[in-house]
């Protein structure tokens, strides 16, 4: 009897451990699916307010390649300077201008104004430099930087309310600087495009003489 409750108690145990190892397994253990790549529909969902603010006469059958390339052509114009290797898109319904090395930008209703400039770097003018500047300027300024670009952006809120936003490229012997003033009301329709403009950032020092 006594041998027959010692083979009873091993055999229970062995079947509460295979549960065991089952549960840990397809509990704990289960392999992770691998990260989907991402969907064109991601992509899509990037250029959506470009598509919402200039939308093509004919999207249909369009890939997102395709689409980028029909709505940016349609939303956006290019700014391009070649003699200080610098370029960057704007939306096209602003009314631009260039004179003596700067060009501005300006909205149709007059509530977004953007600056273009460049500037030789020489010594000291670095990065740090400038964040040190308007920091002391405005200590509550936002700064985010763009490594893909190598843009950094100052957002600051002025005394009217209005938003200044200052964006800065450095290369090895230029600055590039564009400073956008937007009245309070017209922040909704300056973001539609800002992102986009950003990335649009371009250097190219080959071009320079």
């Amino acid at each position: 009897m006594k041998q027959l409750r010692i083979s009873f108690s091993r055999s229970l145990c062995a079947l509460l451990m295979m549960l065991l190892c089952t549960m840990l397994y397809t509990g704990c253990f289960r392999p992770a699916k691998a990260a989907e790549p991402e969907t064109e529909e991601e992509g899509l969902s990037e250029l959506q307010p470009l598509l919402d603010a200039a939308p093509p006469e004919d999207m249909e059958g369009m890939d997102l390649e395709q689409l980028t390339e029909a709505v940016t052509g349609v939303a956006m114009g290019e700014y391009l300077n070649s003699e200080n290797g610098f370029s960057m898109q704007y939306p096209a319904s602003f009314s631009f201008g260039e004179e003596g090395g700067t060009a501005t930008a300006v909205s149709e209703d007059g509530q977004i104004h953007m600056m273009i400039e460049s500037m030789n770097r020489g010594e000291g003018l670095s990065a740090e430099v400038i964040q040190q500047a308007v920091m002391m300027d405005s200590p509550d300024a936002k700064m985010i930087r763009y490594d893909e670009s190598g843009c950094i952006r100052f957002d600051r809120v002025q005394d009217d309310g209005s938003l200044l936003i200052d964006l800065y490229v450095f290369t090895e012997t230029m600055v590039h600087h564009v400073s956008i003033a937007c009245a309070e009301q017209a922040e909704a329709s300056l973001f539609t495009y800002l992102e986009y403009m950003i990335h649009s950032i371009t250097t190219n020092e080959t071009e320079l003489g």
